[in-house]
């Protein structure tokens, strides 16, 4: 010091602190001042040898400047050395810290960043230890390193700090005394949700020496790790390390990565350091995240085995897109969130961020979460939507997400695989082999949900490689309860493979082969199931939709007609659409009379929903296509020829004669079908004799449709239509114990999302009748909360007209006006159902007389659809 001069621009500081230094020399204050007087000397002869200078003692230790960082390094080494224990001394632990930089002395003294960090960089040391900052480290070429990552030092950016590794210096010390960056367990950003899994998770991750959380790239499997480190912190006395894998590149750094995380220092081979890591581990009450896994499983596996071995306090939570796959491994799946729940409460809170003063409104929520629908509830994605707020509205926002992939960019400050949705999926593509990543893009094909058997006959699909998509979170596993699997991608990740299919030139190709599987797998049926059967799940109308669609044209062909026709839309949420495609299939002339017949009869089956005049011109042409055809259709074809009119024929006497004989052929044609098209055909044949008043006629036909539907599997949903049609027919005419009876048969009829349940709605009337009002109540709760899961715009008409009966069964006839004005159309929907409208008619004006009964009519046409539904469900 005294007049020596210092040296300017850039150099390198070198700071020592002795540590305890407190407590000792309260302990032993003699001895303390001969150690301090022998570590000054020392030092301060070390670093002068070295080309240094001393600019400083510290009391606890010194401040040295160096022009070359080498020889900084150096004379710490040598330093540490000479610093070993003197007999009759005490042994002082000195930790030294450096750091390379541009300053400019003033007064003797120097000032600044540079001098800051390498005190702070001292400080977070241990005794025996030389710690370096980056800009001294690469400017060292004498010594070993150990790049023990970033760490968060007090007041100062983020800094990599290196470890100097020397002859006669230990190597292996604990974490250093600063959080590493990254293990930052209070983020900048608020956690949304995720309420259920944060309650799983604090159950596993202390009785599991690996929890791995596993799902598609985006999906919050790093944040839910953090989050759950945060909660569960306190239960681990040797804090939390975070080990982000995401940037090592080859397998053997992996260990090195971990160390780091660790605050170790390796010596060895990689062999050595797994076990280093794990006798680490196991001394220790640690929590240890392994953040991205996938692409370096072999070597994660490794060491995760080698923790799991030592059987000790400490803990793993390791994020991957597929499981370790190592014995004592819990996998968890991490869902995406809730879309209309805890997706849009994300979405707000970080639009809030990227807008001030954003909030939610009634009609903005509703934007909301169908922008996280359509986003599958991914929080990446849906975090970068939200950003988008900055620049357009979330309105406008919705109308963009089909080009999703251009328009969900993030921030420059993001992970680079973690900047646009894209780069996210990127990632995960580019870690599967080439057929992983050719039976990938031809998954894109299938719009919705998908069996094994149809990935392979339309994909080419292997069991094992489809398995591995599904390990590697790509596809997931839907209707797992079921003996058949059913397997689906992720709306987003299923436009990202459509893309690359549609990238590998093969497209075309795969969705003709798409649509003749659909033909084949519809005509693998009989029609009479894929109409009226109880499997209405048996085709995924999406596939259905999506064939159509790409055989679209100016012509509708054969293959489109068998399509469009081959299933009952009327027991699908998407019958306006069935119509569309079957009236466009009607119009063309390149089908043959057979699938002709076919698309006319679905059209008139549609009456039931479409009541426009339109479909007696279609009963008219399927008459005149019918001539000469051998097939079941033609039967029915004559039960079902004049049913657009029904409500009409009353008053015309050779108009209800035509529609007897036409019902009576088709009956005498339907004996030489098969059972299930028998009992179809009679059950129509009896409709149209109900509407006519012809009661006996009509109870002729559904005596013997049930008598043959006994022996019939597979259709316990027309079955239990017949029965529930005699039922009311019985009770009508007082045969309360015949009704009590056939009901018996059809309680047991599952509820079928989209399907009319004329069965159940009919033994509502039959129960509120025998006095069973409480089964009467429970049949039409079940009905009214599933039809509101379909898009039948008669649902709730239906509903009201049967409750309407069922009130008037009981007596209370006041109700039972009220619901029969609130039920608007409702009696129009079913033979069944204008039945019951001319008796409820007739009852409801005896009982409460002419004015009365048009009052609480009026009373219910002017009741909310809420309020009637809560008078239905009130029955009694």
């Amino acid at each position: 010091m005294g007049g020596t001069q210092l040296p300017s621009g850039t150099v390198t500081f070198l700071f020592t602190d002795l540590v305890d230094s407190t407590r000792i020399w309260e302990q032993h204050p003699v001895a303390m001042r001969d150690a301090l007087r022998h570590h000054d000397e020392t030092l301060a002869a070390t670093v002068g040898r070295h080309g240094g200078v001393v600019v400083k003692f510290t009391g606890d230790g010194l401040m040295a400047v160096f022009d070359d960082a080498e020889a900084a390094v150096r004379a710490a080494v040598d330093g540490q050395g000479a610093m070993r224990p003197v007999a009759g001394m005490l042994r002082l632990g000195i930790r030294m810290g450096l750091c390379t930089g541009s300053v400019r002395q003033h007064g003797g003294d120097y000032h600044g960043p540079v001098v800051n960090r390498a005190a702070r960089i001292a400080s977070a040391a241990h005794p025996g230890q030389v710690v370096v900052a980056a800009t001294t480290a690469e400017l060292v070429e004498s010594f070993g390193l150990r790049d023990l990552g970033e760490y968060e030092l007090k007041g100062l950016p983020p800094m990599r700090l290196s470890q100097v590794l020397a002859d006669g210096i230990t190597r292996d010390f604990p974490p250093l005394a600063a959080p590493p960056v990254g293990v930052d367990l209070a983020p900048a950003t608020s956690f949304v949700g995720r309420a259920s899994e944060l309650a799983s998770l604090r159950e596993l991750v202390p009785d599991h020496a690996l929890v791995t959380l596993t799902g598609v790239g985006g999906c919050g499997k790093t944040r839910l790790a953090l989050e759950i480190a945060r909660l569960l912190g306190a239960q681990f006395s040797d804090g939390v390390r975070f080990a982000d894998l995401a940037v090592v590149t080859e397998a053997d750094a992996v260990a090195d990565a971990v160390e780091q995380a660790l605050g170790l220092a390796g010596d060895g081979g990689t062999a050595d350091r797994v076990e280093r890591i794990a006798g680490h581990l196991a001394r220790r009450t640690m929590l240890c995240i392994l953040d991205n896994c996938e692409h370096l499983l072999d070597a994660c596996a490794e060491l995760a085995e080698a923790v799991i071995r030592r059987s000790g306090p400490s803990r793993l939570i390791a994020t991957s897109r597929e499981p370790l796959g190592v014995l004592g491994e819990q996998v968890f799946l991490v869902p995406s969130l809730d879309v209309r729940s805890d997706a849009v409460q994300l979405f707000a809170a970080r639009a809030a961020e990227a807008r001030a003063g954003f909030v939610l409104d009634e009609a903005t929520s509703e934007i909301v979460a169908q922008i996280c629908a359509r986003l599958d509830g991914i929080p990446l994605a849906i975090e970068l939507a939200a950003a988008r707020v900055a620049q357009v509205a979330p309105a406008q926002l919705l109308e963009r997400l089909s080009n999703r992939f251009d328009v969900l960019t993030g921030r420059r400050r993001r992970v680079q695989r973690q900047q646009t949705l894209a780069a996210t999926l990127d990632w995960s593509h580019d870690l599967l082999d080439e057929h992983e990543r050719e039976l990938f893009r031809r998954l894109g094909v299938f719009p919705a949900s998908f069996s094994l058997e149809a990935a392979e006959a339309v994909a080419g699909a292997d069991d094992a490689v489809l398995g591995s998509l599904v390990a590697k979170s790509l596809v997931q596993i839907v209707d797992a309860e079921r003996d058949r699997y059913r397997y689906r991608l992720l709306e987003t990740v299923r436009i990202y493979a459509e893309n690359k299919l549609a990238a590998a030139g093969e497209a075309d190709d795969l969705r003709d082969r798409h649509a003749r599987w659909v033909a084949s797998s519809l005509e693998s049926m009989p029609l009479i199931a894929r109409w009226f059967g109880d499997d209405i799940g048996f085709v995924d109308m999406n596939d259905v939709r999506a064939a159509l669609d790409w055989l679209a044209g100016d012509e509708v062909s054969e293959q489109a007609a068998l399509i469009a026709s081959g299933v009952n839309w009327n027991r699908y949420d998407q019958w306006r659409e069935g119509i569309r495609w079957c009236e466009a299939a009607a119009a063309s002339e390149a089908l043959s009379a057979r699938t002709r017949l076919q698309v006319l009869m679905m059209l008139n089956l549609t009456q039931v929903v479409d009541l426009s005049p339109r479909t007696h011109a279609f009963s008219e042409q399927a008459e005149a296509v019918a001539e000469g055809l051998d097939d079941p259709l033609v039967a029915l074809m004559w039960a079902l020829r004049w049913s657009p009119t029904m409500a009409e024929v009353t008053g015309d006497a050779a108009l209800a004669a035509s529609v007897a004989e036409c019902s009576e052929i088709g009956v005498a044609m339907s004996d030489a079908c098969p059972p299930p098209w028998q009992i179809y055909v009679r059950l129509q044949a009896a409709a149209a004799y109900t509407t006519m008043r012809q009661y006996d006629a009509a109870r002729r036909h559904l005596e013997a449709a049930v008598a043959r539907g006994e022996s019939v599997e597979g259709f316990d949903s027309l079955v239990g239509a017949l029965r529930g049609s005699l039922s009311v027919r019985c009770v009508l005419d007082g045969d309360l114990e015949r009704a009590r009876e056939l009901i018996e048969g059809i309680v047991d009829v599952p509820y079928k999302s989209g399907e009319v349940r004329q069965g159940v709605m009919a033994a509502v009337v039959t129960r509120a009748a025998i006095g069973d009002v409480a089964g009467a109540r429970r049949h039409l709760r079940a009905y009214y909360e599933d039809a509101l899961r379909s898009d039948y715009p008669f649902g709730i008409e239906s509903m009201l007209v049967y409750a309407c009966a069922a009130a008037s069964a009981v007596g209370n006839w006041d109700d039972a006006a009220r619901l029969f004005g609130a039920s608007g159309q409702g009696f129009r929907r079913s033979a069944d159902a204008y039945m019951l409208y001319l008796v409820m008619r007739d009852g409801v004006r005896e009982a409460l007389g002419i004015e009365r009964a048009r009052e609480r009519r009026d009373e219910g046409r002017h009741m909310s659809r809420e309020a009637a539904v809560s008078l239905a469900l009130d029955l009694g």
